[in-house]
């Protein structure tokens, strides 16, 4: 018997207000996540992929216009500001993508990690001084009792990452939000970072959702992955057998572009056109003027999200047929 979600997102819509207008960055997003695996989220730049992660934690600078957050069994939409502080952090944590903008370049290390002991877990300065060194150690940071001491300038790129992720396990969450968290980092540290989150998760039995638009990121570290274009997810399943059998064209072109997709000897072979421009509103598929197998119906008709039978979803016309030879 399949647990239940430990995040369950439905129907969720964020906007905001550009000099063009209206640009809705989620368009109806459903994503569920379960306790203990590693859900990729993958797409290109402008897919919606961190407005998501900031609309769970309720931290974007837009407007949540409709949809549900349920963690948990609670609808974190509707909940106090205060409540959300008390969430944030503690059970749902998040590894920002810039580290050097995201820690405090006036405190030191030590005293950001233990801002949150202290706030969430009730520890004293000193508690929390010997905490945040153990924490420091978990993440292979070398030297911790020193380090704790240092501004984040004094450390290289691939240990400011260490630092976050240190912040962002401190109070052993239920959901580590990790967006783009080995960009600008060197492969050898890449590497690092990410069994870091993989040493996390086996730990602590925690949730993770590793927003990322590296399809070798997620073929060597998630158990499933949900594929997003124009703020909506266009395809979600298992990681092997989405790279097995892609069922949306969208899939089929982010694989077939990049290195880790293709078949041996095959030729890359990057997406036609360009994602549609904020504030663009498709009336049928928001991905039809870039698709291979467009049919004139794909510009007038918008497709659902479709159940293809084991874990697999696709937003697709093409394959109605497909869910409906698997729904029992």
């Amino acid at each position: 018997m399949q647990p239940e979600p430990i995040l369950r997102v439905r129907g969720l819509k964020t906007e905001f207000q550009s000099a063009a207008g209206v640009v809705r960055a989620v368009d109806g997003l459903d994503l569920d996540i379960f306790p203990g695996e590693i859900v990729g989220v993958v797409g290109e730049s402008g897919s919606g992929k961190s407005a998501m992660a900031f609309s769970i934690l309720r931290l974007t600078p837009g407007k949540i216009v409709a949809g549900e957050v349920q963690f948990r069994g609670r609808n974190l939409l509707d909940l106090s500001e205060a409540e959300m502080e008390r969430l944030r952090g503690d059970r749902i944590a998040m590894i920002f993508q810039d580290p050097m903008t995201s820690l405090n370049p006036l405190m030191r290390i030590g005293s950001q990690i233990g801002e949150a002991l202290r706030y969430h877990m009730g520890l004293s300065r000193r508690q929390a001084d010997g905490t945040a060194v153990q924490l420091l150690q978990s993440v292979h940071l070398p030297d911790a009792e020193r380090r704790i001491h240092d501004y984040p300038h004094q450390l290289s790129g691939g240990q400011r990452q260490r630092v976050v992720i240190a912040m962002g396990i401190s109070c052993a969450p239920d959901l580590l939000i990790a967006d783009e968290p080995t960009t600008a980092l060197d492969v050898t540290i890449q590497a690092q970072i990410l069994n870091l989150i993989s040493e996390t998760r086996q730990r602590s039995s925690a949730a993770v959702l590793l927003i990322t638009h590296d399809l070798g990121v997620v073929a060597q570290l998630c158990d499933r992955v949900a594929v997003m274009y124009a703020g909506q997810v266009v395809e979600q399943g298992p990681t092997t057998d989405l790279f097995a059998n892609p069922q949306h064209p969208y899939t089929i072109g982010l694989l077939r572009s990049t290195p880790h997709g293709r078949r041996r000897g095959e030729p890359l072979r990057p997406i036609p056109g360009q994602p549609p421009r904020p504030g663009d509103i498709a009336t049928g598929c928001s991905f039809a003027p870039r698709c291979h197998l467009v049919e004139e119906r794909c510009h007038h008709q918008a497709p659902a999200l479709l159940q293809l039978g084991g874990g697999r979803q696709a937003r697709c016309l093409l394959r109605e047929e497909s869910a409906h030879e698997s729904t029992p």
